[in-house]
């Protein structure tokens, strides 16, 4: 579950409408990129969503995909393999070992909680098809780019996004989202 470009997007939404965010990534080193990502995104966000600050502390880094998950609402991850990025496969394949959201890691959020991906999926790799085809699973197709929510265009951002069915699913890192308490 990890702090990506694609996390970083729904971390930033999430705080953004004052949510709880726990978010892990095997890179511990990016718990510094994201902060700065943030910073670099919100005078965007807040025009977007018209919020005047944003809640830093809301934002918890862990030290493991168990830890970031438990009582989660959301579950949300990212795909191994970007575009551009296929002649890495083998090597990223290898360096992701371990870290597929699966039926046994989504038994730690909340009974209600609802699985989220960035399509397209690899199935086997980041998600299992337990969990991607469940009754959990969310899936839908991303008309924008998150760095076009950030830039002055973002008003746009959230039209048009269109459910795909579990068969149409198929490309992961990731976030946890918690609603407040």
């Amino acid at each position: 579950i990890g702090t990506g470009v694609i996390g970083a997007g729904w971390i930033i939404r999430a705080l953004a409408h004052n949510k709880k965010v726990t978010a892990f990534d095997k890179d511990l080193k990016l718990e510094k990129k994201l902060i700065k990502e943030i910073k670099r995104t919100w005078p965007y966000v807040k025009k977007l969503f018209n919020k005047k600050k944003i809640n830093l502390n809301k934002l918890k880094f862990v030290d493991s995909m168990q830890e970031a998950v438990k009582d989660a609402d959301v579950v949300t991850t990212d795909t191994w393999i970007s575009m551009g990025q296929e002649a890495e496969k083998e090597k990223r394949i290898k360096d992701f070992q371990g870290f597929k959201v699966d039926s046994d890691l989504m038994q730690l959020a909340k009974p209600t909680a609802i699985f989220l991906h960035c399509l397209p999926a690899y199935r086997g790799y980041e998600v299992s098809d337990e969990v991607i085809d469940g009754s959990q699973s969310r899936m839908y197709a991303m008309p924008f780019t998150d760095q076009s929510c950030h830039s002055e265009r973002g008003h746009r951002c959230g039209r048009g996004l269109q459910q795909l069915s579990s068969e149409q699913a198929s490309r992961s890192k990731g976030i946890v989202f918690r609603r407040d308490q």
